[in-house]
């Protein structure tokens, strides 16, 4: 293996070779710089700060950051008072359904928004209860006209508007038609 000197020597001959021959330089001797390696990096003994009262602050112009307030705990929430008043639950059970069986079918499944109406109307009129009989057209499945035929109490506008809404809602069977009744009794439960 040749040293560096040897080297640089081989180099300055090549190219005095090239030049043709007439300037000589002689060989210097290569000096490279010494470097050293980093220092090691210091040990880190002390544990990372876990709150801002941990902190040490050098500089005694700066003020400590403060302390956050505790975090509130959950307390049992009471629970809520019982109202001074209770709504009756009221039941409407279809006591004359419509002659067609496919139209009593029909009827029978809408019996719940029949009901609905009813529990409504228990929240101005607590005592409201008796029997309606609803009287409803259906053509080509739809309901066309609806009235009240009959009632045994008179019913207030607005129970009497949502029977007859819901009532032209309904969707038949394309058998069903022409002209259909049905008698619903409504009462609170326990009467």
């Amino acid at each position: 293996m040749t040293s560096r000197a040897s080297l640089v020597g081989m180099l300055t001959l090549v190219l005095a070779l090239a030049c043709g021959g007439e300037t000589v330089v002689e060989p210097t001797p290569a000096v490279f710089p010494v470097v050293e390696p980093p220092p090691p990096e210091p040990e880190v003994v002390a544990r990372a700060p876990r709150r801002a009262s941990d902190v040490v602050v050098p500089d005694p112009d700066l003020t400590p950051i403060p302390e956050p307030p505790p975090i509130p705990t959950l307390e049992a929430v009471p629970p809520p008072e019982p109202r001074a008043f209770t709504t009756p639950v009221g039941t409407a059970t279809i006591t004359a359904p419509p002659a067609n069986a496919d139209a009593a079918k029909v009827v029978a499944r809408f019996a719940g928004q029949l009901r609905a109406c009813y529990e409504v109307e228990l929240v101005n009129s607590p005592t409201a209860a008796g029997v309606v009989v609803i009287a409803f057209t259906v053509e080509g499945g739809r309901v066309t006209d609806a009235s009240i035929k009959s009632a045994e109490n008179k019913p207030s506008a607005a129970f009497e508007s949502c029977l007859l809404g819901r009532a032209k809602r309904w969707s038949f069977p394309l058998e069903v038609d022409g002209d259909q009744t049905v008698g619903v009794s409504f009462s609170t439960q326990g009467t």
